[in-house]
C-alpha cells in the first residue's frame, strides 16, 4: 500500500488498464501465432486425407451479455466513489508503522484485495470490483478497531493494575500496550505514573511522619505533590484541602492576635497590616471584623487629635483662611468636637471684617464724605474686639483710623467772587459779599451758592480734599 500513498483513485484505475492493455496486447500476438499454426496443420491433414474437402469453417464464440453504457458508466463511478473513500479516510491508518507491525500479515491480506478489485475493474467486471472494495473497507474498519480496542485494553488493564500497587503487572501491561501502538493516547501520562511509582512511596512516607509532628505546612507540601503525582486523587486531595483549612485558620488567628498587639501598643501601621493579611483569608469571620472596626475607631481618634494640633497650630500663625478651611472639614467630620465649631466661627467672622475695612481702604477718597466716614468708624468699632486675634486685621484698623482722622481735619479753601454777589456753603455757613476770601472746611463734597438782586441765583459742587488747589470762583453772571 506504500507504494501508492498519495495516488487518486482514478490515477490507480488508469494505471491498472495500462497494464491489462499491456498483457492483453502480449497475448492478442501470442494466441494469433497459436492459431495460425493450428490452421496450417489442420489444412495439411485435410489436404492430405481428403484434398477435395474444403476447409470448415471456425468456430463461432457465443455472445457475450454486456452493460448498457449507461450501466457501466454509473458502476464506474460507483467504484471510483468508494476507491477515492477508502484511500482518503482508511488507508493512512492502514499504513501507519506500529498497526503494519502488530499485524502485517492482515494488513498484507488487504493490499492484495485491493490490487485484485483494481484488476477486475480494469478487466470491466464492474460489479465484482466494486463488492471487493466494500469487502477492503469492512476488513479495514475491523482490523483499525481490533488494534485500538487491545491498546486500550491493555492500557486501562495496567492502570488498573497500578490503582491497586501492584506496579510489576501495571509495567507488564503497560509494556503490551506500547507493543500495540507506542504513542497511544494516555500513554505518556500512565508512563509518568509509572515511573513516579517509587516517588509516591516516598511522599506517602514523608507524610506520615508530616503528620505524626503536626507539621501543617509540610503535610501540604506532601499533600500537593501527591495529587500532581497519583492516579487515585480523591483521596489526597480531601486531605490537602482539609490541611489548607487549618492552615488558614492558624494564620488567621496568628494575625488577629498580632493586629490587636499592633493597637494596644497604638503602631496602627503593624495593625492595618495585619489586619489587610486577614481580610485576605477570610474577610467575612467575626475577628476580621472586630480588628477592622478597632482600627477604624483608632484612626478616627488619631485623626481628631492631628485636627485639634493642626487647627491650633494655625489659630497661632493666625492664618484664618486655613482656619476656616479646616474647621469646616473637621467640623462636618466631629460634630461632637465645640472647639471646629467655635474656630470656624471666629475665622469667618474675622475673615468678614478684613473684607469690610478692605472696601474702604481700596478707595479712601470716598471718605471725604461724611455718612461714608460715619459707617467706616462703625466698622471699625465692629472690627477691634476681633482684631486682638489678627495682626492683619489690626493693620486694616489703624490704616482706615488715619484715613478717617486725616479726613477730618479742615483745609483752608480760597473763596473767590465778584464782591456784589453774596455767597453761602449750603448747609455749613455763610461766606458774603466778598471778592476774596479764605474759609475752613472738613475734607468733603460741599455746594456753594451765589445770590444778587436782579440775578439768577447760582450754584456750584465743589470737592474738598487734602493735597489738590481748593480755590473756587462763584459770581451771579445772568440778569434776571
Amino acid at each position: 500500500m506504500s507504494e501508492q500513498k498519495g495516488s487518486s483513485a482514478d490515477e490507480q484505475i488508469l494505471a491498472r488498464q495500462q497494464q491489462m492493455q499491456k498483457k492483453l496486447k502480449t497475448g492478442v500476438w501470442v494466441a494469433s501465432g497459436v492459431i495460425l499454426l493450428f490452421l496450417i496443420i489442420f489444412w495439411v491433414r485435410q489436404w492430405v486425407v481428403n484434398p477435395t474437402i474444403e476447409a470448415a469453417p471456425s468456430d463461432i464464440d457465443e455472445p457475450i451479455v454486456s452493460l448498457s453504457s449507461e450501466q457501466a458508466e454509473s458502476a464506474r463511478r460507483t467504484f471510483r466513489e468508494a476507491l477515492a473513500a477508502f484511500e482518503q479516510n482508511l488507508q493512512p491508518q492502514l499504513e501507519q508503522k506500529d498497526l503494519v507491525q502488530w499485524a502485517q500479515s492482515r494488513v498484507n491480506e488487504l493490499v492484495t484485495l485491493k490490487e485484485i478489485a483494481l484488476t477486475n475493474f480494469a478487466s470491466s467486471k464492474y460489479h465484482l470490483a466494486l463488492s471487493q472494495i466494500e469487502q477492503l473497507e469492512t476488513s479495514a474498519l475491523a482490523l483499525i478497531e481490533d488494534w485500538q480496542s487491545n491498546y486500550q485494553i491493555a492500557l486501562q488493564q495496567s492502570q488498573d493494575y497500578l490503582a491497586q500497587g501492584n506496579i510489576s503487572r501495571a509495567r507488564l501491561m503497560f509494556q503490551q500496550a506500547q507493543n500495540i501502538m507506542p504513542m497511544g493516547p494516555g500513554s505518556e501520562e500512565l508512563k509518568a505514573q509509572l515511573d513516579n511509582f517509587d516517588r509516591l512511596a516516598d511522599l506517602n512516607y514523608q507524610l506520615g511522619i508530616a503528620e505524626v509532628e503536626n507539621n501543617l505546612d509540610r503535610q501540604a507540601q506532601m499533600l500537593t505533590e501527591l495529587v500532581n503525582l497519583s492516579v487515585s486523587k480523591e483521596p489526597y486531595i480531601e486531605k490537602l484541602q482539609s490541611v489548607q483549612r487549618q492552615i488558614k485558620q492558624r494564620d488567621l488567628s496568628a494575625l488577629l492576635v498580632q493586629g490587636n498587639q499592633a493597637l494596644t501598643q497604638d503602631n496602627l501601621l503593624a495593625a492595618q497590616k495585619a489586619y489587610q493579611a486577614a481580610s485576605k483569608l477570610e474577610p467575612t469571620a467575626i475577628g476580621v471584623k472586630q480588628l477592622g472596626a478597632a482600627i477604624q475607631s483608632k484612626q478616627s481618634k488619631s485623626r481628631l487629635t492631628e485636627g485639634l494640633a493642626q487647627l491650633e497650630a494655625l489659630i497661632n500663625e493666625q492664618n484664618w483662611s486655613q482656619v476656616e478651611t479646616l474647621s469646616s472639614a473637621l467640623a462636618k467630620q466631629y460634630p461632637e468636637e465645640p472647639k471646629f465649631a467655635k474656630a470656624l466661627e471666629q475665622a469667618k467672622a474675622i475673615g468678614a471684617q478684613q473684607k469690610r475695612l478692605a472696601l474702604f481702604l481700596s478707595r479712601p477718597e470716598r471718605l471725604a464724605d461724611a455718612g461714608i466716614r460715619e459707617s467706616a468708624v462703625q466698622s471699625l468699632q465692629q472690627a477691634l474686639p476681633y482684631s486682638i486675634d489678627s495682626s492683619a486685621l489690626t493693620s486694616q484698623v489703624q490704616q482706615l483710623a488715619a484715613l478717617i482722622d486725616q479726613y477730618q481735619q479742615p483745609i483752608q479753601v480760597q473763596i473767590q467772587s465778584d464782591g456784589a454777589s453774596y455767597v453761602l456753603v449750603l448747609g455749613v455757613g455763610h461766606v458774603g459779599e466778598i471778592e476774596n476770601k479764605t474759609i475752613e472746611l472738613k475734607p468733603g463734597k460741599y455746594t456753594l451758592e451765589a445770590r444778587r438782586k436782579g440775578y439768577k441765583s447760582k450754584r456750584i459742587p465743589i470737592e474738598v480734599s487734602e493735597g489738590k488747589d481748593n480755590s473756587f470762583y462763584i459770581a451771579c453772571d445772568e440778569q434776571i
